[in-house]
Order: structure tokens, then C-alpha cells, then sequence
């Protein structure tokens, strides 16, 4: 599958762009890449801040095929896992999918994902996935607190075409295990991946602090804390917060 893409220079959020375009494309997929954005987007009204020409913006947009859309968090698991194993190409450090939709590397941020469905009826009528990956950059705002780059990590230079490239082949090779019902593959090797699986952590959940281990994830995206009792704690995005 050769993927279709649209080059920009600047534009307020990729995603959005797709939004106004993706008519055009169904059922085909194809992506935007652009040098800037002026109003990057990330989870729950948050910003993603980038340099120009630094790093790698872009998104994503598929037509799925008879996929539920209880099955929302399968694609998020896709591209969680699609952006894990482009960054493997470049860099030996312990790679995570912090959840919901954060990629780190050690404890720091790398990249960011922000995914969009549309559902129609009991289907998925197209999904977009907005994917920010630090890649020249080297210095970063104050407030945001763990960020790296893969300059950071490895004092190299990168042509951001050719990280592109890599991206989205990585991409599509997930994206075809999706649509051939690899599910099982996928699911084990996301919890693989998963940040913090099975350690003893603090968190703050709905406000109140607890001591809990991460043990996965449910079929429709909650993240799965097992306490000291062995109570299964289920978590929306937003309920619980990283504490160390």
C-alpha cells in the first residue's frame, strides 16, 4: 500500500486540515505532513508546541472496513505501536507507550498522538491520527516538564524526509495487521510497551492518592490498576494522574 501524502509548510493543526479534505481521499488513506503547525493539538484541548522544520508533524487518516467502533482503542493501539517501532530504527534506550496516547523514551516525552473517530452507526467511519515526534529539536518550553528529542538522545542530525519515510511504512505495516484481524499480536506486544506495566507506583486517582501497579488495559481503552488488595481500579483518561 503506497499511502498518499500531502506536503504542507505551515498549517494550524494537521488533523484539522484532513478534517476539510478527507472526502476527497475516501476510501483511501493518506496523510498530511507539514513543516509547521501554528495550532498543534493535543489530548483534551492541550498544545503541542514545536519548532519549525525541527521535527516530524503529521497525520494519518484511514477508512476502516467493518471495524466496531467499540474497537476505537485497537487503532489507537496501532499507532501507539507504529510510532514504537519507527523509533527503535534510531535509538537502543527503553522505548514506552505511556498511556493514553504518549510515546516515551526512558522517562522523557518523544511524541505525542492524538486520534479522532468519526462513527457511523455501529462502525468506524474514519479515524485520524495526528502524530507529533520530537526529532532536531533541542530546546523546549519551561512548563513542559520531560521532553527529549532524538537529537537529545543521540547528539545526530536527522533529514526529517527520510524519518517520515520510516514512520510511515512502520505505520502501515501495523495498520495492515489491524485489518487482518491480528489482534492478538497486537494486544501482546502493546502490553509489552506499556509504561510502568506491573510496578509498584503512586498515582492520584479522581483526586485521592493511591498506591496501585499498572496491569493493562480493557477492551475499550481504560487503563487496568490493580491496588495492594488486588482491586481492579478502571480509568478514564483524565482520572489518574502519574505521581513518581
Amino acid at each position: 500500500m503506497k499511502i498518499p501524502v500531502i506536503k504542507l509548510k505551515t498549517i494550524d493543526s494537521t488533523n484539522n486540515y484532513i478534517a476539510g479534505v478527507k472526502e476527497n481521499y475516501r476510501p483511501q488513506t493518506f496523510a498530511v505532513v507539514a513543516a509547521e503547525q501554528t495550532a498543534g493539538r493535543g489530548q483534551e484541548g492541550n498544545k503541542w508546541h514545536s519548532e519549525p522544520d525541527k521535527n516530524l508533524l503529521f497525520s494519518v487518516c484511514v477508512f476502516p472496513e467493518n471495524l466496531r467502533a467499540d474497537a476505537q482503542f485497537m487503532f489507537n493501539k496501532t499507532v501507539s505501536l507504529s510510532v514504537v517501532k519507527a523509533l527503535s530504527e534510531y535509538v537502543n534506550n527503553k522505548i514506552s507507550i505511556k498511556w493514553p496516547n504518549d510515546i516515551y523514551v526512558e522517562d522523557k516525552k518523544i511524541s505525542g498522538i492524538l486520534i479522532e473517530h468519526s462513527v457511523r452507526g455501529a462502525s468506524i467511519n474514519d479515524s485520524v491520527a495526528g502524530i507529533g515526534v520530537n526529532i532536531n529539536q533541542c530546546e523546549f518550553l519551561p512548563s513542559l516538564p520531560n521532553p527529549v528529542s532524538l537529537k537529545l538522545l543521540t547528539s545526530k542530525d536527522y533529514k526529517l524526509v527520510q524519518c517520515f519515510d520510516v514512520f510511515l511504512k512502520s505505520f502501515e505495516m501495523y495498520y495492515s495487521k489491524l485489518m487482518n484481524c491480528d489482534w492478538d499480536s497486537l494486544n501482546k506486544e502493546y502490553l509489552q510497551y506499556l509504561y510502568a506495566l506491573n510496578l509498584v507506583r503512586k498515582y492520584k486517582y479522581k483526586g485521592n492518592c493511591i498506591t496501585a501497579q499498572i496491569i493493562g488495559t480493557d477492551v475499550y481503552g481504560r487503563l487496568q490498576l490493580a491496588d495492594h488488595t488486588g482491586k481492579i481500579i478502571l480509568c478514564n483518561f483524565k482520572e489518574i494522574e502519574f505521581l513518581n
